[in-house]
């Protein structure tokens, strides 16, 4: 995965989940905004060869990433924010955000 990853030291930890297609850039303002707020921010790569995008799979690697961190934020762009309030549920003390994000994901059918 080509993950953003950005730790800093102790502090506030925010995680970032981003929409398709795009990922989250270091350059872009949502993460420039926790950068200059002081926290570490991981910020995963949902579509990387190779990587299942399912519910189980994004929360286990986040919680990879985070080894051992408890975020203080999750946000959750878009699709992002489908994903988020299941990582919310691991972290019950993290604020959640979302940003755009519709009420489901609708199945083929």
């Amino acid at each position: 995965m080509r993950d953003r990853i950005d730790i800093k030291h102790g502090g506030k930890t925010a995680v970032l989940i981003h929409g398709f297609p795009e990922p989250i850039y270091k350059n872009s303002p949502l993460y420039s905004y926790f950068d200059l707020e002081g926290y570490s921010i991981i910020a995963p790569y949902l579509f990387s060869p190779g990587f299942k995008l399912t519910e189980d799979a994004v929360i286990k690697h986040i919680k990879t990433e985070l080894n051992g961190r408890r975020p203080g934020v999750i946000v959750g762009i878009s699709l992002g924010g489908l994903l988020a309030p299941a990582l919310a549920k691991e972290y019950p003390d993290a604020k959640l955000v979302l940003i755009g994000t519709g009420p489901y994901i609708r199945p083929k059918v």
